[in-house]
């Protein structure tokens, strides 16, 4: 077991299956929460940056997402409020 790996480079080298398998699981999990962390701080400096006077297709195109994306997170932080 090679605890605290720090790449998935390093999950290659450990040759027990099962032991491979749950420290991937593991990256797998951090990874989950990492994205939504990240979701959750793009989201409200999305809705930060809406309140500047800036347009759902303004932002859409600087962030090479469509315009839908950008009215999900408005409509999910008038939810919010």
């Amino acid at each position: 077991m090679l605890s605290g790996m720090s790449t998935l480079k390093d999950l290659s080298k450990i040759e027990d299956p099962a032991e491979r398998a749950k420290q991937a699981h593991g990256f797998v999990l951090r990874g989950r929460e990492a994205l939504e962390e990240a979701r959750r701080l793009r989201d409200a400096a999305i809705t930060e940056w809406r309140k500047t006077g800036a347009t759902q297709r303004q932002i859409a195109t600087e962030l090479q997402v469509t315009p839908g994306l950008i009215g999900q997170i408005d409509s999910a932080a008038k939810d919010g409020q």
